[in-house]
């Protein structure tokens, strides 16, 4: 039995030892490796939104903290508390999108995760805000050079 195979503009017939046609080989200008794509520019409104749910996440916390532990008001650890539970899952929801959209690296959502919120928030904020930052003045010297 004999297979006959439609070879594509761009492909090649590969024989093998035997003198068999095996299915075309397609060249490929591109080196099989695969080159992770560059990451997008980084989106201000999300990084915005996450600081300010981290701002009002710490002043809820520190609200929190002082109805606990210095009123020892139950009453108000009682509503509080599910609204800074609410605020950390809304913060690992939003640096976790940026990060599978590959806005910033998984160290963010990690970040907010082991600080239990608020501080990791803006550390991470502050972290991405410097390094884009940076490259935006490196890019905007390289641009000078160039004209």
């Amino acid at each position: 039995m004999i297979i006959l195979t439609p070879v594509t503009p761009g492909a090649r017939e590969h024989v093998g030892a035997a003198g068999i046609q095996s299915a075309p080989v397609m060249s490929s200008p591109v080196d099989p490796v695969t080159i992770a794509p560059p990451r997008p520019p980084l989106d201000r409104r999300l990084l915005n939104a996450v600081l300010a749910v981290g701002i009002a996440d710490a002043v809820l916390l520190l609200i929190l903290v002082f109805f606990a532990f210095v009123s020892r008001s139950d009453s108000a650890v009682h509503v509080l508390g599910p609204l800074h539970g609410i605020g950390f899952l809304i913060l690992v929801g939003m640096t976790a999108k940026g990060a599978v959209e590959r806005r910033w690296g998984w160290w963010f959502p990690a970040i907010v995760v082991v600080t239990a919120g608020p501080i990791g928030s803006i550390a991470g904020d502050v972290i991405l805000r410097r390094r884009d930052d940076a490259a935006t003045a490196a890019a905007a010297s390289a641009a000078a050079r160039g004209a």
